[in-house]
């Protein structure tokens, strides 16, 4: 046991690897999870509604909505890089200064 030069060869788990957490708080596979989920779930019920609300004219605007999302993330995450901050209301305070926190 716990000699020295061995690599622990058992294999880990999908808990274990949500339970492993980086310095900020979060590991990269939770926020991955966590990003699929909103994606996954956000597509389910939007298109059933958006083609009994607008028609199939509805359906060609989802991959322009789509494309608005992906730019959207884009900038929020050189905002993050750009500003150093971790969390929205760090972003809003960079952004916007104390007023920034509450929108």
């Amino acid at each position: 046991k716990g000699g020295k030069g061995k690599t622990n060869t058992q294999p880990v788990t999908v808990v274990q690897m949500l339970q492993k957490r980086s310095k900020e708080g979060v590991s990269a596979w939770v926020a991955y999870c966590k990003i699929m989920n909103v994606y996954v779930g956000f597509g389910i019920v939007a298109i059933p509604y958006s083609v009994a609300s607008g028609g199939w004219c509805s359906l060609m605007l989802l991959p322009i909505m789509a494309f608005l999302a992906w730019l959207t993330a884009i900038q929020i995450t050189r905002s993050f890089v750009v500003t150093g901050t971790n969390t929205y209301e760090d972003l809003g305070h960079a952004a916007g200064g104390r007023l920034g926190e509450w929108w």
